[in-house]
């Protein structure tokens, strides 16, 4: 049961203090017993234990009064100022209609929200309705951040020598790897985590049997907080809001307010909502595209995410909704090249951290040219670009291509968001200095437990 707690007007005080009084005082016409000690006065003596039991009572009668469902009868005329009285009854949520909210310029973020509508929670009638957790400046602050932390769109990630830190897991390796379309992983830095139901909708804790998971998607920080922007301004009633005929209330909403969204994509880019469009057979397309992931295990009550991750410990696991893929994970390559020729020295590291090591490597004769690394559930083949000191370029599950979620390509080069190996940040790889005719590699890559992915 939630615990309330009223901050009382002077009208509201009064009231309880003359109810009280009214109550006790039945109990005033107390006689005076005599005493052989004439040096106490009995009737102060009975006069100040009575006025400490009126103290007492009226703070039970306080409390009484501000139960749910008591009324207790005046025996005289109190004065009640208009707009006061409520102030001693629980307050009941308000209806405010319908969020309309213009998915132009917000196409990721309302695409985001409708898979959650129509996919995920298509058999909940109350998919679209928000609930509301209050203004920031009371509980919606504090609500909202733990909200954030059990949809998984942010985590805790340590950092050696300070207290953690908070970050996304839009702009964390492996996962801004894997969830970001590869022509947009160099943007990284640029994209947000989104979720649905959004922070400000009272939700309850990550692992309360029954409950969905968020459904959480990588975009651009414009497109995010373009819906977000629209939602707050609902929540105000300012702005378009103010005078809208759908919004059924005036003012402000306040904690357990609620509202029903609905998502205009009239005048948006449609190709970027496949998820909104209602199809002619009046159902939505559902089909995952391999961006809408959720948060699957969270042991931490803030959550984590370590560099490099730890699925075996403490961290947060993520996997795409709906699909018959597992979770997404973390593998490594380090190796040294040695000369323009060879790719030696080589340790390859699964999801596990179990390191697989190529002590001979391979090696690419021509002046460009693959070669392939074995120890992982699917081979790394290695891409020569030119001699020593060159970019080296990586695939991993080579000739697969889209057909298996595994594939991901690379170079030495690449850059998204998050910590390399060594804790630099952006880099997929740390890439030493050419000393002695040798040169020094380690990247982090996605990859999944099995080979295909399930």
């Amino acid at each position: 049961m939630e615990r309330r707690y009223i901050r009382l007007s002077r009208v509201a005080r009064e009231y309880i203090i003359i109810v009280a009084n009214q109550k006790l005082n039945s109990f005033s016409h107390i006689p005076v017993v005599d005493t052989p000690f004439p040096l106490f006065k009995p009737q102060v003596l009975i006069f100040e234990a009575f006025n400490m039991l009126r103290t007492v009572a009226v703070a039970l009668l306080a409390s009484g009064c501000l139960a749910d469902g008591v009324n207790i009868t005046m025996e005289s005329d109190l004065y009640v100022a208009p707009g006061r009285a409520h102030r001693l009854a629980a307050r009941a949520p308000r209806d405010f209609g319908t969020a309309n909210l213009d998915c132009k310029g917000a196409e990721a973020a309302c695409n985001n929200a409708c898979y959650y509508i129509h996919c995920s929670a298509a058999s909940d009638p109350d998919a679209n309705k928000l609930t509301y957790t209050g203004p920031k400046a009371t509980t919606g602050k504090k609500d909202r951040k733990q909200n954030r932390f059990d949809s998984g769109c942010q985590a805790q990630q340590p950092v050696p020598g300070r207290s953690d830190t908070t970050v996304s897991v839009c702009q964390s390796f492996p996962y801004s790897m894997g969830f970001i379309p590869a022509d947009q992983r160099a943007n990284a830095g640029y994209w947000q985590c989104d979720e649905w139901p959004p922070a400000a909708h009272q939700q309850t804790p990550f692992g309360t049997p029954g409950r969905l998971a968020n459904s959480l998607r990588c975009m651009p920080a414009a497109e995010n907080e373009g819906l977000g922007r629209q939602l707050g301004q609902f929540f105000q009633g300012i702005g378009k809001y103010k005078d809208d005929p759908d919004r059924k209330q005036t003012g402000s909403m306040v904690r357990d307010d609620y509202a029903r969204v609905n998502l205009d994509i009239s005048q948006a880019d449609q190709s970027k909502t496949p998820y909104c469009v209602k199809r002619a057979t009046n159902d939505h397309d559902c089909t995952q595209d391999g961006y809408q992931f959720g948060l699957t295990k969270k042991p931490n009550v803030k959550g984590k995410i370590s560099n490099p991750i730890d699925p075996q410990g403490a961290d947060n696991h993520y996997a795409t909704l709906d699909d018959a893929y597992a979770d997404l994970y973390q593998c490594r390559v380090s190796l040294t090249r040695e000369g323009d020729r060879k790719f030696g020295t080589v340790t390859l590291y699964d999801w596990e951290k179990q390191q697989h090591k190529i002590d001979d490597g391979c090696s690419v004769e021509a002046a460009t040219g693959t070669c392939l690394l074995q120890g992982l559930p699917l081979d790394l083949q290695v891409y020569k670009t030119g001699n020593l000191g060159s970019k080296i370029g990586f695939t991993y599950g080579p000739g697969l291509g889209t057909s298996n979620i595994n594939s991901f390509d690379w170079d030495t080069e690449s850059q998204g968001n998050g910590k390399s190996p060594s804790g630099a940040n952006r880099q997929y790889c740390d890439v030493g200095k050419v000393t002695s005719n040798k040169q020094t590699v380690d990247c982090y890559f996605p990859c999944y437990e099995h080979a295909d992915g399930k």
